[in-house]
């Protein structure tokens, strides 16, 4: 690897084995500092990583002291209140939930103050208000933990749903996510919201506020109602942040190009700049990559803060998804078996805390937990990313005032005995800074006034005297004085658009005809010259001159040969400067003559130059002579089709240009030698194909796919492409454009060009819908990188599942399935229950279709019936008697609602299979990722089904429903008649005196 600039921005890509081991920077070569970034993939950990002097994200440095602390003092607690076995269950199931993101921690502790005053408190009004809290402390444990094991079980079956983690609150349970109970959301994707910041850049200058104040003053927030979204106060919060975050960035980016621009222009007089000669031979076989992979998921940091050696390794632990499936199943069921020890279950007159009272609750668990997680259907997920997509456009969209804001139509500048005179017409729409022109320190102002008015405020910034004005036409008069040189430049950040000088004693350029400046003006202070003679006879037989020859080696071997004056103008100079060896010039009108070229500069013209070609050879030799009159200094520019060797005088490297381009500046009589030779190409792929999208719209008929491909090539070359056999394309587009279609049977053959490009590729086949549909069979000739697969089911068929890369869908709804019939026979255990196993099936399959806390008043229904004919009841005062009454004759009507909408959506609607993961949705559409393939791509598939038979399965449901509901309302009525409907309510009696 040959480096041709100074400061090198080097990205390799390459493949390797998974190992115990790998290197630390994975070149041959030292490094001062070292930074690394490491993504896992779905399901994948990073245990601990020993190597590095810094880790984050591992489990292992995770861990704070005070972290253990929490942990020891927890398990010695627990083995206190206890004995060693459940300390040590504390222990570990504690110590494994305790990283997870929204695993419950302090509540944990604050639950084990109140058992253990419990066991010391004596009876009476005390006691019971510690009881009081303990039962509080419980509900709360209960409303974290049921959905935390709910999302453990949900990410041990489907790795892409996921929670990669939040910030602790302050009791480090639930953290600001937007997902079910305050998770992330299940597709993972980003789900800040974006609260509307906008700040307006100065007037046509670069977008670096030209105050603080005015930036502050530019920041417009976005009402609320416009974002359409209910979001939190931290949420929105975060949003603020984050987007202010963005804004710093992106004008300290701007900031940093518009500087970066500048001094281009001030180096480009200085530096010989690559063009399309010094690009590759067309016809060159150069590799273009392999195709990198760009998905991210769980990434871990570390990094070195001292110098790093080549041959240091690093030594990571991963944790395989198998193992994290493992570990995940056994913390939930650790997790369950302590809160069965911490409640004391046992102690529970209940069915369920008879044998095998453990098993039985740890399913209750399963079954609560699955059941309220996946019943967060991906449609609840707020903001979506769409909507974050259409804010963060406004947001970031600029007012329609800038950048033109302002404008200078008019400026006369006046140079008279070193005194500057500048009077500006300037234009502004809106409160702005402007800045005036000229750059400091070529000029210093002594005062300033606006419209006669001296009250103006200006300050120094950027090298520039900047004035603030209001809305309307102004007119500026500026005062200066100019330092003690021959030399200056009239620069400009805000470039007017006519401009009238009058400097008596010094000659300018850099401004047209008609009064339209250029960005900068050039003044050079006038010499007095012996009148009576022509230029050409002034002879200067001591005049300095520069010749600069600027060598390209490229494509085509060309130099251009400039003669710069050094001394002062006022007197010609004569040269005779000879050609380098096979020097071919190409400019017309010059004297060229055995070798040598002649050189003519007036007396006041500043340089001459010439353009030629150079023959391709292996030597070339540059040289000066003896009695040379003037400076020479060679640059030297070679394509990287060329290595360059040298031999005697050694180059330098100017500190101001940023390539690394060699100068000589010899001495009369010194030369050097150049071996030009062409490195040899090493072998690789010619073609990348950085992109796939594969879409799959299946129609009850046919079947319409497009392919989407996003290529490099570094030649010109057919590109093969192995379609389904039935296919007929019906659309070809390279770079959006239509080119005919070649065929070979089923090979589709495309003509490609060098360069970045993009294939469009539409095809049919005439395919009616089945069972199972399938993405087509198309094979690329080349390995192809971040495939995406997208199948669109038939509108009026039922997505019952999918297979596929493992960032794809998930078809959750035979797990709700499972769940709800699983705590269905839960709930038929209950000495209470007020339904029959079978009911309580059939039940619990149809209120899969509605969410979970719908379908746990359903079930809150029932049992509240149930409590109503039993004697407790009577003994309720009569006042909250009532009050019951009422609230259950709302429950009822609230419970016969549900069920209409459960039928309604049953008979008429489609079914909520719950389908989530990697931005897929409910309607069918499907979406898998996969990071690369050798050469045939990803063919997920989805099972489906017409929805009229959900439809007439739901039919059945809602006739067995009228059935039941009718018997439970009469069995309800019943109930609700027990004991009278309503109590009087009876008064005091106060006895007479």
């Amino acid at each position: 690897m040959e480096i041709r600039e100074r400061e090198v921005n080097l990205q390799a890509t390459g493949r390797a084995a998974l190992e115990r081991q790998m290197p630390a920077t994975g070149w041959r070569s030292n490094a001062d500092r070292v930074s690394v970034r490491l993504h896992l993939p779905p399901g994948w950990r990073l245990f601990a990583l020993f190597g590095a002097d810094n880790v984050q994200g591992d489990w292992l440095t995770s861990w704070t002291l005070l972290d253990v602390f929490l942990l020891v003092i927890f398990s010695l607690a627990v083995f206190k209140l206890w004995d060693w076995r459940a300390g040590v269950l504390a222990f570990f199931a504690f110590g494994l939930a305790y990283q997870e993101p929204a695993a419950p921690r302090y509540v944990w502790l604050a639950l084990l103050l109140p058992v253990a005053v419990l066991r010391v408190v004596p009876e009476g009004w005390g006691k019971r208000i510690v009881a009081a809290w303990k039962y509080m402390t419980l509900a709360v444990l209960l409303v974290l933990l049921v959905p935390f094991v709910g999302r453990q079980i949900q990410q041990a079956i489907y790795p892409q749903l996921e929670d990669r983690g939040r910030d602790r609150n302050v009791l480090g349970e639930i953290g600001g996510g937007t997902g079910a109970f305050g998770g992330d959301g299940v597709n993972n994707e980003e789900t800040s919201n974006v609260n509307a910041f906008v700040a307006a850049p100065a007037p046509n200058a670069p977008t670096d506020a030209a105050s603080p104040a005015l930036m502050e003053a530019e920041v417009q927030p976005l009402p609320a109602n416009e974002a359409n979204l209910e979001l939190s106060e931290n949420a929105r919060n975060r949003a603020q942040h984050q987007m202010r975050r963005e804004l710093v960035d992106q004008k300290w980016s701007q900031r940093k190009q518009a500087a970066d621009s500048v001094q281009q222009g001030r180096l480009a007089s200085k530096s010989y700049s690559a063009n399309a000669n010094l690009a590759y031979d067309s016809k060159a076989r150069i590799q273009t990559g392999p195709g990198v992979p760009e998905w991210s998921w769980r990434t871990v940091g570390f990094q070195w803060n001292s110098p790093v050696q080549e041959s240091q390794q690093v030594y990571p632990i991963l944790i395989p998804l198998w193992l994290e499936r493992l570990l995940t199943l056994l913390r939930v069921a650790l997790l369950v078996l302590l809160a069965g020890v911490v409640l004391d279950v046992r102690k529970w007159n209940l069915p369920l805390a008879r044998a095998g009272a453990a098993a039985r609750i740890a399913t209750l668990f399963f079954a609560l937990g699955i059941a309220l997680c996946a019943n967060a259907s991906a449609d609840s997920q707020i903001p979506d990313q769409q909507t974050l997509n259409t804010l963060r456009d406004r947001l970031l969209k600029t007012p329609d005032v800038y950048p033109n804001a302002a404008d200078i139509p008019f400026v006369s500048l006046s140079i008279k005995e070193r005194r500057l005179v500048m009077d500006a017409e300037i234009h502004t729409v809106a409160h702005v800074s402007v800045p005036l022109p000229g750059r400091f320190p070529a000029w210093s102002p002594v005062s300033a006034t606006v419209d006669g008015k001296s009250e103006a405020v200006v300050c120094r910034q950027d090298g520039y005297l900047w004035i603030a004005l209001t809305p309307g036409v102004h007119r500026v008069h500026v005062e200066g004085t100019l330092p003690s040189a021959t030399e200056w430049e009239w620069a400009f950040q805000l470039t007017p658009r006519r401009v009238s000088i009058d400097a008596p004693g010094w000659t300018y350029t850099g401004v047209r005809p008609d009064g339209v400046p250029e960005r900068q003006i050039f003044f050079v202070q006038k010499q007095k010259s012996i009148t009576g003679e022509a230029g050409y006879e002034q002879q200067d037989l001591r005049s300095v001159a520069e010749v600069r020859r600027n060598i390209e080696l490229g494509l085509v071997w060309q130099v251009t040969t400039t003669v710069n004056r050094l001394s002062a103008a006022g007197k010609a100079i004569s040269l005779r400067i000879p050609l380098l060896p096979d020097e071919k010039v190409l400019t017309p009108d010059v004297i060229v003559k055995d070798g040598f070229i002649d050189v003519r500069i007036g007396a006041h013209e500043q340089q001459f130059s010439w353009s030629s070609e150079l023959t391709v050879a292996n030597q070339l030799a540059l040289e000066t002579r003896a009695g040379d009159t003037w400076v020479e200094r060679w640059y030297l520019n070679a394509s990287p089709v060329w290595n360059v060797g040298f031999t005697g005088l050694s180059p330098i490297f100017e500190q101001t240009n940023s390539s690394l381009i060699p100068l000589w500046t010899p001495w009369p009589g010194e030369k050097v030698s150049l071996a030009v030779t062409r490195p040899e190409a090493i072998s690789g792929a010619t073609v990348t194909v950085r992109r796939v999208r594969h879409e799959v719209a299946q129609g009850l008929r046919t079947r319409e796919s497009e392919l989407n491909l996003d290529l490099q090539c570094s030649l010109g070359e057919d590109f093969v492409i192995v379609l389904p056999e039935k296919a007929e394309v019906t659309d070809l587009r390279h770079n959006g454009q239509l080119i005919p279609v070649r065929r070979d049977g089923n090979k589709l053959i495309v003509p490609l060009r060098p360069g970045e490009q993009t294939l469009a590729i539409k095809w049919s086949i005439n395919q009616p819908v089945g069972l199972r549909v399938v993405a087509d069979a198309v094979q690329l000739p080349v390995e192809s990188a971040n495939i995406t697969t997208v199948i669109r089911s038939p509108g009026m068929h039922w997505v019952l599942w999918t297979h596929g890369p493992l960032r794809g869908p998930a078809v959750r709804l035979w797990g709700v399935l499972a769940v709800s019939l699983l705590a269905a026979w839960v709930l038929s255990r209950l000495s209470f229950s007020p339904l029959r196993t079978w009911e309580w099936l059939l039940l619990a399959i149809g209120l899969t279709q509605v969410p979970w806390s719908l379908a746990a008043v359903v079930v809150g229904w029932l049992f509240w019936l149930v409590w109503r004919g039993h004697e407790s009841f009577q003994k309720i005062p009569g006042w909250l008697y009532a009050l019951l009454q009422i609230a259950l004759i709302v429950l009822t009507f609230v419970v016969l609602g549900a069920f209409v909408e459960v039928v309604d959506k049953g008979l008429r609607g489609f079914p909520l299979t719950y389908i989530e993961g990697n931005g897929s949705t409910q309607g069918g559409y499907l979406k898998w990722f996969q990071p690369s393939a050798a050469g045939l791509l990803p063919q997920p598939e989805c099972v489906t089904l017409s929805v009229w038979f959900y439809r007439f399965l739901m039919l059945a449901w809602a006739l067995w429903l009228a059935s039941a509901l009718l018997r439970w309302l009469k069995w309800g009525w019943t109930q609700f008649g027990l004991g009278g409907f309503f109590h009087p309510i009876r008064k005091k009696q106060t006895g007479t005196p």
